[in-house]
């Protein structure tokens, strides 16, 4: 099956019983977070973020555009970089697991990568999609 950037929405919306989820925001909120980090976001994620700002889904708490430091997508990739020599620059925080230091960062193509303190990235998804097990 080809991945549908589109339909992530439609696929998170359709479990409501394993979405909770924040109210989304702006195209400039989202400009700014990316200048910052000085990343693009992924399309998915864009979608997740103009529609709900921030979510937890199935298990994942997501980063995402928010005031709480804690979930922030800005926030949370300027802590972890520092703590993750390993992660490319164009990588952001889309989730800290809190199991064993794991953290999962996606870059603009779209990629998952987990990271284990103390060992290299590694690719866990094609797309926010196949994270989420959609």
């Amino acid at each position: 099956e080809v991945f549908d950037v589109a339909s992530i929405i439609e696929r998170l919306k359709a479990r409501p019983e394993d979405l909770f989820a924040g109210r989304g925001t702006t195209p400039t909120r989202i400009t700014e977070a990316e200048e910052v980090l000085g990343v693009q976001f992924s399309e998915d994620y864009k979608k997740i973020l103009l529609e709900f700002g921030v979510i937890a889904f199935d298990g994942h708490e997501l980063t995402g555009i928010t005031a709480n430091p804690r979930i922030s997508v800005v926030d949370t990739t300027k802590r972890l970089r520092s703590d993750n020599p390993d992660v490319s620059p164009d990588w952001y925080a889309i989730e800290e697991a809190n199991i064993d230091g794991i953290t999962v960062w996606q870059e603009t193509s779209g990629t998952v990568y987990g990271i284990i303190p103390g060992n290299k990235p590694f690719k866990i998804a094609n797309n926010l999609s196949d994270f989420l097990k959609l």
